[in-house]
C-alpha cells in the first residue's frame, strides 16, 4: 500500500492506469467520473492519507526554511569535522544550491561496508547507489557507491558529533587503504 498525491486543476479528463474496486459504487466496472474517486481503486490507503496529511501539518507548522535551514546546518557541521578525517572522501564540501546531504566514502570500503560498520555502533544511514545512477556516475562512484549522511529535522548536533566519532574509530580500526 502506498500513497500519492495528484494535483490537479480538472480541466483535462485524465486516464486511469488501474480500475476496479472504487468503494464509491462497487457494482459498475468502470471508474466514476467524479474525483478523486476515479483515481482511487482498490482500499484507500486511509493510515497513509492520515498520515500524509499530519506531516504536512507538522512541515507547516515548523517552516520549510526552518526545516531546511537545521538540516543544513547540521551538514555544514558533518562537512567541517569530516574534513578533518584523513581516509575520508567527501564528495563536495559546499551546500550551496543542494539538498542538505552529504555523500562520503572512508577510503579502501566499500559504502556498503561502511554502512554496515556503523549501524554496528547505532549510527543507521544508507549506502549504495540511492537509487541515483547519474549523480554517481558524477561522483565517480559507480563501484562502490557512497555512504549518504542526510539528517532531519529530529536529529542533533550531538548525534552528528557522535557519527563523526564512529568514522574516526572505523579509518582507525579497519586499516582501510
Amino acid at each position: 500500500m502506498g500513497t500519492g498525491l495528484l494535483i490537479t486543476d480538472g480541466k483535462y479528463k485524465l486516464r486511469t492506469f488501474v480500475e476496479g474496486g472504487t468503494g464509491s459504487n462497487s457494482r459498475l466496472l468502470e471508474q466514476p467520473d467524479d474525483l478523486p474517486d476515479r483515481f482511487e481503486s482498490g482500499t484507500i490507503n486511509t493510515p497513509g492519507v492520515i498520515a500524509l496529511g499530519a506531516g504536512i501539518d507538522f512541515v507547516k507548522k515548523l517552516g520549510v526554511r526552518k526545516i531546511y535551514t537545521h538540516e543544513r546546518d547540521l551538514c555544514e557541521l558533518f562537512i567541517s569535522q569530516a574534513q578533518k578525517i584523513e581516509k575520508v572522501q567527501l564528495y563536495f564540501d559546499n551546500l550551496a544550491g543542494r539538498t542538505p546531504l552529504v555523500p562520503f566514502n572512508i577510503n579502501g570500503l566499500e559504502s556498503s561496508e561502511t554502512a554496515r560498520l556503523l549501524s554496528e555502533s547505532g549510527v543507521y544511514l544508507r549506502g549504495g547507489l540511492h537509487c541515483s545512477f547519474l549523480a554517481h556516475k558524477k561522483m565517480n562512484t559507480l563501484e562502490i557507491g557512497a555512504a549518504r549522511m542526510a539528517p532531519s529535522v529530529y536529529n542533533t548536533k550531538k548525534e552528528v558529533m557522535y557519527l563523526v566519532k564512529q568514522i574516526e574509530r572505523i579509518t582507525k580500526n579497519s586499516n582501510p587503504s
